[in-house]
């Protein structure tokens, strides 16, 4: 019998398991700019659930990989929509 085994990786206050079915979100962020770009990232990784967030200021996109057992997209979107920008999703 061979035995599965897996990864965890600790990502801020969340362990990820490596074989979780992740999900990827996409929007703009209309306004954002390259020191905001920043800002917008550092508050979407403090979220639970949340394994990567990038947010590319040129073309306004943001980028999340997370566990939708711990967040919801809506939530994702009300942190940077509460930042004072207007958030707009990208159809996938």
């Amino acid at each position: 019998m061979i035995a599965a085994i897996t990864m965890t990786f600790l990502i801020g206050s969340s362990v990820i398991a490596e074989d979780q079915d992740l999900e990827t979100l996409q929007f703009k962020a209309v306004g954002m700019d390259s020191l905001t770009s920043t800002e917008i990232e550092g508050a979407l990784k403090q979220l639970p659930g949340i394994v990567e967030a990038t947010a590319d200021w040129k073309p306004g996109k943001v980028t999340v990989r997370y566990n939708p057992e711990q967040i919801m997209p809506e939530e994702i979107m009300d942190t940077v929509s509460g930042m004072g920008f207007y958030v707009e999703p990208i159809p996938q």
